[in-house]
């Protein structure tokens, strides 16, 4: 089979991009290097558990968003408790994103990331409008919508071959060559993502990138003692040690005790500690923040810790402008922000052939 387009990555925004593209009668091709599709929003086997979301989510409450993923593509969604935790001091989440968002757009502005703050500043813009919306979340987990984004985008003619990598693309004669581990595909377009991208040459000339880079810190903590923890979602504001906890408990496969639960939790800096140290000190951090009872007890934790790389706006519309179109992007955005404007664009068009 040969392919009009090439996409890095199989993240929801790009499932959704490329259903886009595939329901225009386009032939497209998604490499992800990963061997589960999802990106950051994957949920693989940990713990001895499936369906163990390894990165702490929320779907923002836009009304647009909650629309598409529940009345479109039919994913179960339900009431996300949940809750912010401002030195201490329980705020309502629309009020927490509002702030959150705000906070990092200043920390951004004050380091001179200036693509950082601008999009930290829209976020914060687009929650303050929406103020009076309720969150929600997939009663699945997020792999249901990922399922149900692969399916509309495998419905519309697309593949995805997982375990691949894109180590170069280079754009020639109006086109796009991509070496990958799977060999070197030619095609007329490359779609890159903020977060899965590779190396371009344009006209022989390796092309300078702005990549901003950071850190994300999870640990899984499967706990023992505790039959409730406090909202299903938490974002933790000034706090030297925790950013955010969400309650997998009701997601992983096989159900697990009714006096157990499975968190994750992101934390700010690197512990110098083993995994099971790490757990205890996160444990201790949980219960003095009153969001698990004092007799909860560590049973089993593991942690990642996985260095993210972010190619700013300018840099991936930079791209696109030297390439000649050859080179699309996904803008660096907020999650609802992006699906739904790619999803707007697929719910008005007809869908195209079943897959080959």
């Amino acid at each position: 089979m040969t392919f009009d387009t090439l996409g890095i990555g199989a993240s929801p925004l790009m499932l959704m991009r490329a259903a886009n593209i595939a329901t225009q009668g386009k032939r497209v091709l998604l490499c992800d290097r990963s061997p589960s599709i999802g990106g950051a929003w994957a949920a693989p086997d940990l713990l001895g558990l499936a369906n163990v979301e390894n990165g702490v989510h929320l779907l923002e409450n836009r009304p647009s968003l909650l629309s598409a993923l529940r009345d479109d593509l039919k994913v179960d969604m339900a009431p996300s408790p949940c809750f912010g935790l401002l030195a201490g001091r329980r705020t309502s989440m629309p009020v927490t994103r509002v702030l959150l968002q705000a906070g990092a757009g200043w920390n951004a502005l004050v380091r001179g990331e200036l693509d950082k703050a601008t999009r930290s500043f829209r976020s914060a813009l687009r929650a303050s409008l929406n103020l009076g919306a309720g969150f929600y979340y997939p009663a699945e987990g997020a792999s249901a919508f990922i399922r149900a984004l692969y399916k509309r985008f495998v419905d519309a003619g697309g593949e995805v071959r997982s375990g691949v990598e894109v180590s170069k693309i280079e754009v020639v004669d109006g086109g796009a060559r991509s070496i990958t581990t799977a060999g070197v595909f030619e095609t007329s377009t490359v779609l890159l993502a903020s977060r899965a991208f590779a190396p371009v040459v344009i006209d022989r000339e390796l092309q300078q990138t702005k990549v901003e880079v950071s850190r994300c810190r999870t640990a899984i903590l499967r706990i023992r003692g505790s039959t409730h923890f406090e909202g299903g979602y938490v974002e933790i504001l000034a706090d030297g040690a925790l950013k955010r906890a969400r309650d997998l408990s009701q997601f992983v496969r096989p159900g697990i005790g009714s006096d157990e639960r499975i968190l994750c939790v992101q934390f700010r800096h690197a512990f110098p500690h083993d995994d099971w140290r790490l757990g205890e000190d996160i444990l201790h951090r949980l219960r003095r923040l009153s969001l698990i009872a004092p007799g909860a007890a560590l049973t089993d934790v593991c942690r990642s810790d996985i260095e993210v790389l972010t190619l700013t706006d300018h840099a991936l519309r930079r791209l696109a402008l030297r390439s000649g179109g050859v080179i699309g992007s996904l803008r660096t955005t907020d999650f609802a922000e992006g699906f739904v404007s790619d999803f707007r664009q697929v719910a008005t068009r007809p869908r195209s052939r079943q897959a080959a």
